[in-house]
């Protein structure tokens, strides 16, 4: 019994809240919310965002690029005994740094968007996806909801 439960701990704390920061990954915590049976990840996309942020990117590029990055993290976490994969990208929204604390100040999450798929299509199209994502279209398979906005929008 204790082996099961110590073997079960270490499945959970390597399954959610991993860290996404290999060289091309997206940068950003990405944590298993659900596993069985569909897969549903949440993406804290807060370093990702301030990055393509300060490469003074139109507002519609960095979110093909933030939607292009959901993508691949989805093919990177897809379980092999699931049907689907949901990915729920937010991020954390700061106000203008405050005199008083000399810094800023968390104001909330933001739910970005959520994107689905089927496992098999997004482990078959992955790469197909992800360029049509980034240039602006969602593939035929993926459902795709924006329900919040970018900083300064």
């Amino acid at each position: 019994m204790i082996r099961t439960t110590a073997l079960t701990s270490a499945l959970c704390v390597a399954l959610a809240g991993v860290p996404a920061y290999a060289d091309d990954a997206p940068k950003g915590n990405v944590m298993l919310a659900k596993t069985q049976p569909n897969v549903v990840l949440i993406w804290d996309a807060t370093p990702q965002l301030v990055e393509l942020l300060n490469a003074k990117k139109p507002s519609d590029d960095t979110l093909h690029a933030l939607e292009a990055d959901a993508l691949a993290i989805m093919a990177e976490r897809a379980k092999p005994a699931t049907e689907t994969v949901t990915i729920r990208v937010v991020y954390n929204r700061t106000s203008e740094v405050n005199k008083a604390y000399v810094s800023a100040t968390l104001q909330g999450v933001e739910k970005l968007f959520t994107m689905a798929a089927p496992r098999a299509e997004v482990l078959k199209n992955a790469a197909a996806w992800k360029s049509q994502l980034a240039g602006g279209s969602t593939p035929k398979g993926v459902v795709l909801t924006v329900t919040g906005k970018l900083p300064g929008q």
